[in-house]
């Protein structure tokens, strides 16, 4: 009798330990978190204005930016929705188009957005995928190639 005493309190012991270390979270073997280098290629493989992304992860949740520039100004574009799930990143956001008249840089029009999502893979301190654009001034939307590579850190 003193034996099973034993042998369910040693059981027991191990399912709590088993149940604590399942109910912790853990963040995913790929982190994204840092800055990165952003590339839209065009339908001809050629890479279109460079872009920097921002994206920290934290408990399990993504979340990010874009960084572009704006005329004169560096614009920061927060992330709609970002997932990472395994190796696979999605995110995405929506911009306001640059108006000029004059060579004057014109107050945003809210009608003139594009919205952009993103998807793809994460392999070490690259990451490849596709973009699904969509702009006020064009029918349907269009799909291009997409690269970022990781800022290495340069500070000492």
């Amino acid at each position: 009798m003193r034996r099973n005493r034993i042998l369910c309190s040693s059981a027991a012991a191990l399912a709590l330990v088993f149940l604590s270390a399942c109910s912790q979270k853990k963040e995913p073997a790929v982190n994204p978190t840092g800055t990165w280098d952003l590339k839209t290629l065009s339908a001809g493989s050629q890479a279109v204005t460079p872009q920097t992304l921002s994206l920290k992860l934290e408990g399990g949740k993504l979340t990010g930016t874009l960084s572009r520039q704006a005329g004169a100004k560096l614009e920061q574009v927060p992330f709609d929705d970002a997932q990472l799930k395994g190796s696979e990143i999605s995110f995405s956001l929506h911009v306001y188009a640059l108006h000029y008249e004059n060579n004057v840089l014109q107050p945003t029009d809210t009608n003139m957005v594009t919205y952009s999502t993103y998807q793809g893979q994460i392999s070490g301190d690259t990451m490849k995928g596709k973009v699904e654009k969509k702009t006020w001034h064009e029918e349907n939307s269009r799909t291009l190639d997409w690269e970022a590579t990781r800022v290495k850190n340069t500070a000492p």
